[in-house]
């Protein structure tokens, strides 16, 4: 979950004359650090984060974006199996800076309470306070010690347990989508085109990575699966021929000295992957 100082980025002001952003949830949360940019830039994730807000993130700010910026669209392995997050607390982080009536369920009252009481609307406040705390020093502790194999593999199999419950499914190898699943490809396919036409209206350049993770990982996923679920879904929104990188198995960025866990970079793995990434840009004429 995103914290204060995640939303605290949005609330002192998105910048002008970026040359640089990307959109994402988690994994581009912790994965992009513009320090390790040679060009001005912003991240404009938070977490979690589904492509509607991407796209609603994108369009608020877009006058910040310099013409032929690099647009980095970031669509991970279950992105389009979520059009919205319907519950109040996934979406309260926006009541700190998006336009009103881009934020679903919002209300001057839970505003108010938001900004003024926070403990009646989320009366739990105090107990996620610890668990942020927490959560913050084992964070510390891991970038002291390299990650064992057997950490990350427990990692991955529980974030890979956790999407097949919230998704219904029964493995990550030859599940087909159901009809729930296929309507929200449907939604969040559109999302994506969307923020592909806000790229084309104003002359960014836009690129569409999934996030790189560890091996352990990002081979629970089988070819099939991966089109199924992903591969399909870019294709159809994908009407400007943008390019697309995958990442989630790249070999070179298998290292677990990269991660604070199976999916999340680290300080060490944030400044490797600006490496990687702006190599491969440049190699697609995208970085001078």
């Amino acid at each position: 979950m995103s914290n204060k100082k995640d939303i605290q980025k949005f609330v002192a002001g998105v910048p002008g004359g970026l040359e640089i952003v990307n959109t994402g949830s988690t994994f581009a949360l912790h994965g992009f650090d513009y320090v390790y940019f040679d060009k001005r830039g912003f991240n404009f994730a938070l977490a979690p984060q589904p492509m509607s807000y991407d796209y609603k993130i994108l369009n608020q700010y877009k006058s910040s974006i310099n013409k032929n910026a690099v647009v980095v669209i970031v669509v991970c392995p279950f992105a389009f199996c979520v059009p919205d997050y319907e519950s109040d607390d996934n979406n309260y982080k926006y009541y700190h800076f998006l336009d009103k009536g881009n934020i679903i369920g919002y209300t001057r009252k839970k505003e108010f309470y938001l900004k003024f009481c926070p403990l009646i609307l989320k009366p739990d406040y105090a107990v996620t306070k610890v668990k942020s705390v927490v959560k913050s020093i084992m964070k510390h502790v891991r970038k002291r010690r390299r990650i064992s194999q057997d950490y990350i593999k427990k990692s991955a199999m529980a974030r890979i347990g956790d999407w097949k419950e919230e998704f219904g499914l029964s493995n990550t190898s030859d599940c087909e989508p159901d009809e729930q699943l296929k309507a929200a490809f449907k939604i969040t396919t559109d999302y994506l085109r969307k923020m592909l036409d806000i790229c084309a209206e104003n002359g960014f350049r836009p690129v569409i990575i999934n996030m790189p993770a560890c091996k352990e990982e990002s081979d629970e996923f089988s070819d099939e699966f991966i089109e199924r679920f992903y591969n399909q879904n870019v294709r159809n929104a994908n009407i400007y021929n943008a390019p697309v990188i995958d990442y989630f198995r790249d070999s070179r960025l298998h290292d677990h000295s990269l991660y604070m866990n199976a999916d999340c970079l680290n300080e060490k793995g944030r400044r490797y992957f600006a490496e990687v990434l702006t190599d491969d840009l440049g190699k697609l004429g995208l970085w001078e």
